[in-house]
């Protein structure tokens, strides 16, 4: 490509300078962190340690008002057990419970924050060149991600009411 891009700049029988013609360059599709600067490259670091933290905040209140749910249901669990369910009956309805309440916040997660990235996106984008441009996508591996993280944080935080319950 950089030979065509010569060929283009400098037509045949022009006598211009080789160091006159524009070098061409060109940079690989996926360069994640290493196209930021390091101010940015810090930012986005700090915004995911942050995320991070509340996705805990947020996990441990819901373990939280599940955990209280369960003690306020332990009727309706010993009902059930009296009646003859099993108790791995009783603990599957409640991880299943746990597991909707993560799909739900997982998908409303991923809705609020393409629309943040795209946010972010456009304020890093400000007054900056192509150079420093970097892609914000939402492809199969960030739903790939988050159904993973949404299915863990189900099964950890969701473990203590369902075994309660139990």
């Amino acid at each position: 490509i950089a030979g065509q891009f010569r060929l283009m700049a400098a037509p045949e029988g022009a006598t211009i300078k080789g160091t006159e013609i524009p070098e061409f360059s060109t940079l690989q599709g996926r360069r994640g962190f290493d196209a930021l600067s390091p101010r940015d490259t810090n930012a986005l670091w700090t915004l995911m340690l942050l995320v991070g933290v509340i996705l805990l905040i947020v996990c441990a209140n819901v373990a939280n008002l599940l955990l209280s749910r369960a003690v306020g249901r332990e009727r309706e669990s010993a009902v059930r057990l009296a009646l003859g369910a099993a108790r791995t009956r009783v603990f599957r309805q409640h991880m299943i419970e746990s597991l909707v309440l993560a799909v739900l916040g997982a998908g409303v997660g991923v809705v609020l924050g393409y629309s943040l990235a795209q946010s972010i996106h456009a304020l890093f984008e400000a007054g900056r060149g192509p150079a420093n441009a970097f892609d914000v996508q939402l492809d199969l591996r960030v739903l790939g991600y988050t159904g993973a993280v949404a299915s863990l944080t189900a099964f950890l935080f969701g473990l203590a009411p369902a075994l309660r319950a139990a």
